[in-house]
């Protein structure tokens, strides 16, 4: 049988960031802090503001790690974040089926862009980080209160998505 190639193509090391694509949840930790909560494999976790440090769920010593999916998840394009604001993600499409998705009942999508450095594992599509940091929040429908403390606890601007989208296109 045929060995399969693996589907990473490229891994580096960064010093000065890549800016990355990304969606979270936003929820209450458990002292009933509002944060932002990463979705996807390996990544699961309340993000805090300045530089986020990945930690492989499994057995990796230092994520990301090309045999693990550990390490934080980002798109490469604008596009593909186009696409994830007006196409339901999975967790959207199992929360309005009625299945419970992990976190508290008042979860919800809010994007962004992120400055990705250290260790980083390139994919067609997108990157895995070992180091995180938002730089910038995009929000389609959120309650004011919330918006002005996300804002406020991460210490980054937050944008409604029509006017990111009309600043992305005007370039």
């Amino acid at each position: 049988m045929a060995k399969k190639e693996p589907k990473t193509i490229n891994e580096f090391l960064i010093i000065e960031p890549i800016i990355g694509y990304r969606e979270w949840m936003y929820s209450h930790d458990k002292d009933h802090q509002l944060k932002l909560v990463g979705t996807g494999s390996g990544n699961n976790c309340f993000w805090e503001p300045g530089i986020n440090i990945a930690k492989c769920l499994y057995k990796c010593k230092k994520a990301p790690n090309f045999k693990c999916s550990c390490g934080f998840y980002a798109l490469k394009y604008k596009v593909d974040l186009f696409k994830e604001l007006f196409l339901p993600s999975p967790t959207q499409f199992y929360a309005s089926a009625g299945y419970s998705v992990g976190y508290n009942n008042d979860d919800y999508s809010i994007y962004g862009e992120v400055e990705l450095t250290g260790k980083v594992i390139e994919h067609r599509d997108g990157y895995r980080a070992e180091k995180a940091e938002i730089k910038k929040l995009i929000y389609i429908d959120m309650d004011k209160i919330k918006l002005e403390f996300l804002t406020k606890y991460y210490k980054v601007p937050i944008v409604y998505y029509k006017d990111y989208f009309e600043m992305v296109f005007k370039k």
